[in-house]
């Protein structure tokens, strides 16, 4: 049976982990599966929210880790976000080529080069491309940390200033027309810095002034309001997004406002059922080791199972849930080492 006190929720936001679940189950939907529905298909594809989200919560709670200066903690952020971005690409690499060599099996039908595994690390994108996400987390995080203890005072000011000059490379098209000619492993990892820069420093700006904390004062209001403007958002182009690589625009910040505002005060732990608690605690776990490995373990199963060679929805859940088993079982063994991350 699972004691109570020893899940560690004090400083969980249950509503924020359990969008995180939800949208960590989407990106495994849009990388497996036909997505016929037109309300589900504006969410994922015309108006995917969800990386913007997942972006702009890593800088949320990071603010004090960068305003604080503090070497320790910015040392573990970059440690949990290396570990997976570098380990997984070597295992996967070091699996299809073995399995290649001794059985003609592999991931991508083909031996991986070496030459590819080095272009994967650099860029975090090339037979395993969803760690472009990583590279540019590493990278502006990179920045924000010098700028932190180069400009100390004005720190958010500067970084208010560059989101800024992001939006304008964006919507004068700049940042399009130097990218878009260059391969992919090039335009969707160096290209998209400058569509994710405003997203990060969003993330920063809203902890600076305690969003979460000032919209559970008016909490009902606050819940109602934000669905609205998210519901008109969602079916409305009154916002223009400009020409751009995958996620350029103003709009696809506020989305992840709305989503991180109303499932950030969604759920008050104190009021919630013990045992409810614990279940969203455990069901939420592992979402960013579903993301490392979904597309690799599609690959491996997708001619074994007929729910996910068509592409289905019910093929998606189990591959989440096969993630999902990996990633705890992994856990288990190596809890106690710095390589847990691989699963977080």
């Amino acid at each position: 049976m699972i004691k109570i006190k020893n899940i560690k929720n004090k400083n969980r936001n249950l509503g924020l982990e359990l969008l995180r679940m939800i949208l960590s189950f989407f990106i495994v939907v849009i990388h497996c599966c036909n997505v016929k529905n037109k309300i589900l298909f504006k969410l994922l594809f015309e108006k995917p929210f969800h990386v913007s989200f997942f972006f702009l919560t890593s800088f949320y709670f990071s603010y004090n880790i960068f305003l604080s200066r503090n070497i320790f903690k910015i040392k573990l952020r970059f440690l949990r976000i290396l570990i997976p971005y570098i380990i997984w690409p070597m295992i996967i690499y070091i699996i299809n080529n073995s399995f290649y060599i001794f059985f003609g099996l592999s991931l991508y039908n083909k031996k991986l080069l070496f030459k590819e595994l080095v272009i994967q690390i650099i860029l975090g994108r090339n037979y395993h491309q969803v760690f472009w996400f990583q590279f540019n987390l590493i990278f502006i995080s990179l920045l924000f940390t010098i700028l932190s203890f180069i400009i100390k005072e004005h720190f958010l000011l500067i970084l208010q200033i560059i989101g800024i000059i992001a939006y304008y490379l964006q919507y004068s098209s700049l940042n399009y027309n130097i990218f878009f000619s260059y391969h992919d492993n090039i335009k969707h990892t160096v290209g998209l810095i400058v569509e994710m820069m405003p997203i990060a420093v969003t993330g920063l700006i809203l902890k600076s002034i305690d969003l979460l904390e000032k919209l559970r004062i008016i909490r009902k209001q606050s819940l109602l309001l934000i669905f609205i403007i998210f519901i008109l958002i969602l079916h409305i182009d009154f916002i223009i997004r400009p020409k751009g690589l995958l996620y350029p625009g103003i709009l696809i910040n506020i989305g992840a406002i709305l989503l991180f505002s109303f499932f950030g005060i969604m759920l008050i732990n104190e009021k919630l059922n013990k045992n409810l608690i614990v279940i969203i605690s455990y069901i939420t776990k592992y979402t960013g080791g579903v993301y490392y490995l979904h597309t690799v373990v599609r690959n491996i199963i997708i001619e074994k199972i007929s729910l996910v060679n068509n592409r289905t929805y019910s093929g998606a859940l189990i591959i989440y849930i096969i993630c999902f088993l990996v990633c705890f079982i992994g856990n288990t063994i190596l809890r106690k080492t710095e390589l847990k991350y691989l699963f977080y």
